[in-house]
């Protein structure tokens, strides 16, 4: 036999009757997900969302807020204060022309996850501008010190 008096909680009520009624937080809720669709990649860090609110000037003010203006879902053209904060604009995911602020800091540009053409100043520091994983044209700083360059 079911017992059913686990539902009711000391004041009598159903557990189930603790309803939101503030029905605009469902829309808040959704500024949360992830709007680059990309089955492919690790989408793990990314806050964006499928929903976006613009206002009259162009710029987005809700929990990825610009004060620039984004152009679809991956294109920017002014910077990014959220997450990932740029200081320059973000073409999509993994290229930017200007500078990123966050998590990885760049004091350059970063065309994809392995190329800069700039300096990295984070987990693995750079003093000049890393082509891939493995190749340098500068020198880096970090548990393998160079102090000229890294070819291979």
């Amino acid at each position: 036999m079911v017992n059913y008096d686990d539902d009711v909680d000391d004041s009598g009520n159903s557990e189930d009757d603790d309803i939101d009624d503030d029905y605009e937080s469902d829309e808040d809720e959704d500024d949360d997900c992830d709007i680059d669709n990309d089955d492919n990649e690790d989408d793990s860090d990314d806050d964006d969302c499928d929903v976006v609110y613009f206002d009259a000037d162009g710029s987005r003010l809700n929990k990825n807020t610009f004060q620039g203006s984004r152009l679809n879902k991956n294109t920017f053209q002014g910077s990014r204060l959220n997450k990932n904060t740029f200081q320059g604009s973000r073409l999509n995911k993994n290229t930017f022309q200007g500078s990123r602020l966050n998590k990885n800091t760049f004091q350059g540009s970063r065309l994809n996850k392995n190329t800069f053409q700039g300096s990295r100043l984070n987990k693995i520091t750079f003093q000049g501008s890393r082509l891939n994983k493995i190749t340098f044209q500068g020198s880096r700083l970090n548990k393998i010190t160079f102090q000229g360059s890294r070819l291979n």
